[in-house]
């Protein structure tokens, strides 16, 4: 009776030991399936998230600026169309009184092809360097206008182009763009205090 007794009440006890083992085994398996089912969920939201952005981003592109030159006796403003792909040099001769602004297509310049776009030449009225230009020069200009200036006197004011070609080939629709828009640099010339500016 005893040996039954105790045998009843191990099998009692495996029981029990069983019992709690597979109660402890299902709570780790939901304590897992807890862990992982809001990853699963996130993951499926930034999915969505991402299927909804548009597949192409726009790209930001710096918006184009003019510059304004200052020169000795005006300033100008070169076209928006004109940034980053130009330079220029202003050259004074004291001797004569007249200085020379030099306008380059950067590309073109870099590529050997020169790269000179136009020239705005301020020279003494005394000097008659637009009746000589005309006569024996080959490079096209335009007569632009007279300024005067205060204590200074009279000067002609020039426009002067390129008798050869200066584009490089594969910056040729850059550079003719550039040089059509000549016409509204000039238009932005303003003379500084104490010169005025009379256009042709």
């Amino acid at each position: 009776m005893k040996k039954e007794k105790i045998i009843s009440i191990i099998s009692l006890f495996m029981v029990v030991v069983l019992c709690v083992s597979l109660s402890a085994c299902g709570s780790k398996e939901t304590a897992q399936d807890d862990t992982t089912t809001p990853t699963e969920s996130v993951s499926e939201e930034t999915t969505k998230e991402k299927e909804t952005q548009p597949s192409t981003v726009p790209e930001t592109t710096q918006a184009k600026k003019s510059q304004t030159i200052k020169t000795k006796y005006f300033t100008m403003d070169t076209p928006r169309e004109w940034d980053g792909n130009f330079s220029y040099e202003i050259k004074e001769y004291k001797d004569v009184g007249s200085y020379i602004i030099y306008f380059q297509h950067d590309k073109s310049y870099e590529e050997d092809a020169g790269g000179h776009l136009f020239s705005v030449e301020v020279h003494p009225e005394s000097e008659g360097y637009a009746a000589d230009l005309k006569e024996f020069s080959p490079s096209p200009f335009d007569f632009y206008g007279m300024l005067t200036v205060e204590g200074k006197g009279d000067y002609e004011v020039l426009v002067t182009y390129p008798s050869d070609v200066q584009y490089a080939k594969a910056y040729k629709s850059e550079y003719e763009g550039m040089v059509k828009s000549v016409k509204e640099l000039l238009e932005t010339i303003k003379p500084v205090s104490g010169a005025e500016l009379k256009k042709n």
